[in-house]
C-alpha cells in the first residue's frame, strides 16, 4: 500500500513540474498590425515562439435569416448593426407572383437606407459598400426590414430574407 502512495506522489510531483516548466503559448485575439503578413507568420511558426501571435479573423457579426410571410401585405423583422461591423448585405427572395419592396430602416434615426424591389419570383441584393454614400459602412444600432406586397403592401407576402453584417467588405 506504502508503495503504491509513494508511486502516485511521485506521479503527481513529475506532471506538477513538467507542467510548470512548459512554455506559454496564449492565443490572443485582438487586432493584427498591418505590417503583418504571411511570412512573418511562418517565420514564427518555424522558430515555435508563439507567445507574441496575435490573431483576428474577419469576423459576420451578424447573420440573420427567416421568412417574412403576411396575408395582409405588410410586415417587420428586426436586426441590429453592432459597431464596428457595418458593412451590411441584405438578401431577399420573393416568393410571390406580385413585385416586393423591402425598406432598409435605422431604428434610432428612422434613416432609409435602401428600398430593395425585387420582382415576382425573384431576387435581389443590397450591399452597403457598393454605394458611395455607404462605402464605408452603415451606422450601427437597430433596424427594421418592412416588407410591402405588390409594392404598396396590397398583396400578400412571401419571402426568405438574410443579413450579413461584418467588419470586412471582402466577406461578401
Amino acid at each position: 500500500m506504502k508503495a503504491k502512495a509513494l508511486l502516485l506522489s511521485g506521479l503527481f510531483l513529475a506532471l506538477a513540474t513538467s507542467a510548470s516548466a512548459a512554455p506559454s503559448t496564449t492565443l490572443h485575439t485582438e487586432a493584427v498590425p498591418t505590417s503583418s503578413s504571411v511570412r512573418d507568420f511562418a517565420e514564427i511558426a518555424r522558430s515555435g515562439n508563439f507567445d507574441d501571435l496575435i490573431i483576428t479573423p474577419n469576423k459576420i457579426f451578424n447573420d440573420v435569416s427567416g421568412t417574412a410571410i403576411s396575408k395582409e401585405g405588410r410586415i417587420e423583422k428586426h436586426f441590429e448593426v453592432e459597431g464596428g461591423y457595418g458593412y451590411l448585405k441584405v438578401y431577399i427572395e420573393n416568393k410571390t407572383n406580385s413585385r416586393l419592396d423591402v425598406v432598409v430602416t435605422h431604428v434610432g434615426t428612422n434613416f432609409t437606407y435602401k428600398t430593395i424591389s425585387v420582382p415576382a419570383k425573384d431576387n435581389r441584393d443590397f450591399i452597403s459598400y457598393q454605394f458611395k454614400e455607404y462605402e464605408k459602412g452603415v451606422r450601427s444600432g437597430g433596424y427594421v426590414l418592412t416588407f410591402k406586397g405588390g409594392g404598396d403592401a396590397g398583396k400578400p407576402v412571401d419571402a426568405y430574407y438574410k443579413v450579413l453584417t461584418s467588419n470586412n467588405k471582402n466577406d461578401f
